[in-house]
Parts: structure tokens; C-alpha cells; sequence
């Protein structure tokens, strides 16, 4: 939905993306979902109160309109703060990088540090991180300039799932949208017959395409805002 910015909290929604989402929940038998890895505050404070479902911490912790946050998963966090000391050292260590803790995970930011040393630093959190765990319930990320390291046993895909108790199939149209590699969980949980939007350099993954959902590719989130505004239109 929205540009990356050099840090994320600037990346906010606009004033034109939340009217697009209201519009969009008040079409008839409509409902709008976002799942996110941001945290619970930044979507209360950002959609809390728009008539939407939200996802917070990549399935962590849901609400639907007008309700109280839930946690959808139960889980061992005993690892978590000694890798957020080991991600706070190392981001003490790199200009412009920063630590950013959820509920059930920690990211390690360096979009605003040196591009090649917090590449250079960021392959070597990859590598090193594997032993910090050492068989601990939880997995690692690599997004868009951030390392994450977040529960085992979490992921978008783990609400979308529940949102169709019958597995994968479903008597409504469903459409996803993602940009990041977590969302191919999402993605990869769309009941049957969806369409799985593929957002800038995400592609989907081939050992997935069934001939069961529509793929397609939206350049970024412009297109994204372009191709719901069409929706609405159509309707």
C-alpha cells in the first residue's frame, strides 16, 4: 500500500490510502484484511479505527472491527531477549541501524545504514545467528533490509488459514496482496480459486503454482492502490 521510507515508522499509510481502505470495507459483503509484521500500536494507531480486520506481528496477534486483540498462536519466547541483546550490540556497531522488538520477535533494521557495510553485516547475522539459536523455536528472516528472527510455529499464512476453517476452499473471491518474502505464506494459504497478488520483485514460488489461484504481478504499491481502486469502481 504504501512506499518504503529510509526508516519504518515514516512509512506511514496517507490520508488517500485510509479512504481507499474505507472505501473499500464499504462495498456490500466486503471485508478488508491486513496482515502485517508491524506491531499492534502502529495498526491501532494507523487503521484502528477503520471498519478492517488486522493482522499484527505476521499472524502473531489479530482483531476483527471493533474488538479485542487476540493471540492466535501459543508459544516458547525464553530465546527472545538474549537475541535481542546480541541484535542491539551489533546494531550499536553500525551507524544508522536500529533494533525493533514485537511481541513475539525482533527485527534488526539497516536501511539507513552504509548500504555495503550493512549488507556486509547483515550476511553475517545470517550466518552467525544459526548457533545464537541453537535449536530454539524460532526461524530467520531476511526482508527488505532487516534480518528478523521471530517465533516458530508463526507466519501470515497461520491467519489467513484461519479465516477458512474448510481449507482451501472457499465460495467467496478472495484477493491477497504482498511484497516481502513473508508474505508467501500469506499467499500460499489463499483458499482456492483466489488471486495472489505478486508486489514488486516478489515472484511467486514454483513449486506452489497448481493451476488452483490466479497469479499476478503489480509493480508496487501505486499499482497496488490503482488495481483496489478499479475494484471499487467495478462494483
Amino acid at each position: 500500500l504504501r512506499e518504503f521510507e529510509v526508516h519504518p515508522d515514516l512509512a506511514q499509510p496517507t490520508p488517500e490510502i485510509r479512504a481507499l481502505l474505507r472505501s473499500l470495507a464499504k462495498l456490500p459483503e466486503t471485508d478488508v484484511h491486513i496482515v502485517s509484521g508491524r506491531r499492534r500500536r502502529n495498526l491501532e494507531q494507523w487503521f484502528g479505527r477503520l471498519p478492517i480486520h488486522l493482522c499484527a506481528e505476521h499472524g502473531y496477534l489479530a482483531r476483527a472491527p471493533g474488538e479485542e486483540w487476540r493471540t492466535l498462536v501459543d508459544l516458547d519466547l525464553s530465546w527472545l531477549r538474549p537475541i535481542e541483546r546480541l541484535l542491539r550490540r551489533v546494531a550499536a556497531d553500525v551507524p544508522g541501524a536500529h533494533v525493533e522488538r514485537k511481541s513475539c520477535s525482533v527485527a534488526w533494521h539497516y536501511r539507513q545504514a552504509e548500504p555495503e557495510y550493512g549488507s556486509w553485516r547483515a550476511r553475517e547475522l545470517l550466518n552467525d545467528l544459526p548457533q545464537h539459536l541453537a535449536g530454539a523455536p524460532a526461524e530467520i528472516l531476511a526482508g527488505h533490509q532487516v534480518v528478523e528472527v521471530r517465533a516458530l510455529g508463526v507466519d501470515k499464512g497461520v491467519y489467513v488459514r484461519s479465516l477458512f476453517p474448510n481449507g482451501k476452499e472457499s465460495t467467496h473471491f478472495v484477493v491477497g496482496l504482498g511484497d516481502d518474502r513473508t508474505d508467501h505464506d500469506l499467499l500460499d494459504a489463499l483458499p482456492s480459486g483466489s488471486v495472489a497478488g505478486h508486489v514488486g520483485g516478489l515472484l511467486p514460488r514454483t513449486n506452489q503454482v497448481d493451476g488452483r489461484r490466479e497469479d499476478i504481478h503489480l509493480v508496487g504499491p501505486g499499482e497496488v492502490r490503482a488495481f483496489l481502486g478499479g475494484l471499487i469502481e467495478s462494483v
